[in-house]
């Protein structure tokens, strides 16, 4: 088993040379997943105890893919980073705007208020969507709405 994990290594490594752009999992329910592969941010892939650990954050076990492969194209759903001239940036999960933290509320697609993480210095305020589910979600401060989908 630890020379077939050795092989797969090696051939990822090659294979990393020659303009790849993601590391892409395709699960059994159909989900593509992709990991950048680009400015020093390659993914790093553990296997051990029946499954694959991805950047120390995503697992899966090895009967939930169906295949991986190093693609040539980026994620074609994803964005990365995003600014505008509507004085916001939206950043690693986090969307950051000029405003008062104490005026910001988050709300799922339902209208239902969520708990996301705000913070605020100097009059710019940073919500944090990392923790929170997938789905659309708006982000309120005064006058001032996002709407933010999270994939």
């Amino acid at each position: 088993m630890k020379k077939f994990l050795f092989i797969i290594s090696v051939l990822m490594m090659s294979a990393l040379s020659v303009s790849a752009k993601s590391l892409k999992l395709t699960l059994k329910n159909g989900t593509d997943v992709y990991f950048l592969i680009a400015d020093g941010k390659n993914p790093v892939m553990t296997f051990e105890d029946g499954g694959i650990t991805i950047n120390d954050k995503s697992s899966y076990t090895f009967t939930q893919i169906v295949s991986f492969i190093i693609s040539s194209t980026d994620d074609p759903n994803a964005i990365e980073d995003l600014s505008t001239d509507a004085s916001f940036v939206y950043r690693a999960g986090v969307v950051i705007f000029k405003g008062n933290v104490n005026n910001v509320k988050v709300y799922d697609a339902s209208g239902a208020q969520v708990n996301a993480e705000v913070s605020g210095t100097d009059g710019h305020v940073a919500v944090d969507m990392n923790d929170l589910n997938k789905g659309v979600y708006i982000i309120k401060s005064g006058d001032t709405s996002f709407k933010v989908i999270k994939k």
